[in-house]
Formats: C-alpha cells, sequence, structure tokens
C-alpha cells in the first residue's frame, strides 16, 4: 500500500487575501498512486489550482476554511489518506 505525507502543518492559520499551498507525497505503493484532493464538507473551492500532489487556493477567504485532505490510491491497497485544518482568521 502506499504511504503519504503532507508537508503542511495541521492546522494552518491564515489571513485572508493570503496564498496557501499543501504539498501532498507518497512513497512506495505499486502501480504509483494517483493522488486526490478533497474537502470534508463541500467542493473544492472554485479557484483552487491542483498540479499533481500540490494544491494551491490563491486569495484565500473564510468561505475556504476547513478540512482538506490527500488520498492516494493505487487500486491494490488500502487508499492513504491525510489532512490538515485551514483556519482562516
Amino acid at each position: 500500500s502506499p504511504s503519504i505525507k503532507l508537508l503542511v502543518d495541521d492546522p494552518i492559520v491564515v489571513n485572508p487575501g493570503e496564498a496557501i499551498t499543501l504539498v501532498c507525497v507518497t512513497t512506495g505503493g505499486e502501480p504509483l498512486p494517483t493522488l486526490t484532493w478533497v474537502r470534508s464538507v463541500g467542493a473544492l473551492p472554485e479557484k483552487t489550482v491542483l498540479k499533481g500532489g500540490t494544491l494551491t487556493i490563491p486569495a484565500i477567504t473564510s468561505d475556504d476554511d476547513g478540512t482538506y485532505s490527500c488520498i492516494a490510491n493505487n487500486n491494490v491497497g488500502n487508499p492513504a489518506k491525510k489532512s490538515t485544518n485551514i483556519i482562516v482568521r
């Protein structure tokens, strides 16, 4: 099964208007796992930029706070999941 790491603090506390980048990396797992970002409540913000395991939210607002999770799945082992909370002050 793949293992997964989020290279961010938990929680992440940001000010409105700041950009935030979450980085998710996987190790192991054959075949190579696919990475998916999800938000615990609702969809990812429309302005979210996804590039591989990196999720960027430009100009964050209080509407964007909540729990964000990165899921690695290679359809062989169990999916691995890591989460972080974003708090907008």
